[in-house]
Formats: structure tokens, C-alpha cells, sequence
């Protein structure tokens, strides 16, 4: 069906749609995004750059947390920028990552902010 349409269009005399690449923006690279079948983009993972320092871990959540818990204290002292958290429910550590590498100071920072995690130290 959308085939037909997309023949349809070319026929009533519409130039074709030529698809132009997008790139992301991240930590000082320019990624290519490509573009699946289903027209979800993606990135591969070897083209993201590793920057040391724009990661923490955490651990002894005890299995639950609220992504709030994390987000909302640190987003009000790194200029509004909401961290990206990777966990996953019944594990008991996750990442944090930031927008840039973190100094040893904003470090010390996100350790007097977040002192529990889950009611646990």
C-alpha cells in the first residue's frame, strides 16, 4: 500500500524525497545515525566516543530505585542537563552519564548530592 502511494506520487509528477544523512552531536563527535528498515535511527556503538570521566557507577541500590532519586538532585547543579541512567530493575548497580567529563570537584559534587540511593547508603 505505501508502496502504491510512494508510485502514485512519483507519477502525478513529485520529484523523489532524497534522504539526506543526520548526524548527532555528542561530547565534541559527529555521529552518523543510521536509519533502520523500520525507520528507527540508531548509532553504532564504536562510533561513540569513550570519554573518561563522563560516567559514574553506582552500586547497593538493593534492586529498586527511582531514576528521580538520581536525576532530579543533579540536574539542578549541572546547569539543568538531565544525567542518563542505565539500570536495570533487580540489579543492584547502574551508570549515571553525563554531558561531559566530570572535573574531580563535580565529582565530589554528585557525592554530596546523592548520599542514599533507595534509603541505603
Amino acid at each position: 500500500m505505501a508502496q502504491a502511494k510512494s508510485d502514485a506520487k512519483r507519477k502525478s509528477g513529485a520529484p523523489p524525497v532524497e534522504k539526506k544523512d543526520l548526524y548527532l552531536e555528542f561530547m565534541g563527535s559527529k555521529i552518523l545515525i543510521q536509519q533502520g528498515e523500520d525507520g528507527v535511527g540508531s548509532v553504532k556503538a564504536e562510533d561513540v566516543p569513550f570519554v573518561k570521566g563522563a560516567s559514574l557507577k553506582f552500586e547497593g541500590c538493593g534492586g529498586e530505585l527511582s531514576w528521580a532519586e538520581i536525576k532530579e538532585p543533579i540536574k539542578e547543579k549541572f546547569e539543568g542537563r538531565t544525567p542518563f541512567i542505565k539500570y536495570a530493575r533487580g540489579e543492584n548497580s547502574g551508570l549515571v552519564g553525563f554531558h561531559k567529563a566530570l572535573t574531580e570537584e563535580e565529582i565530589q559534587i554528585v557525592k554530596d548530592t546523592i548520599k542514599t540511593l533507595n534509603s541505603k547508603e
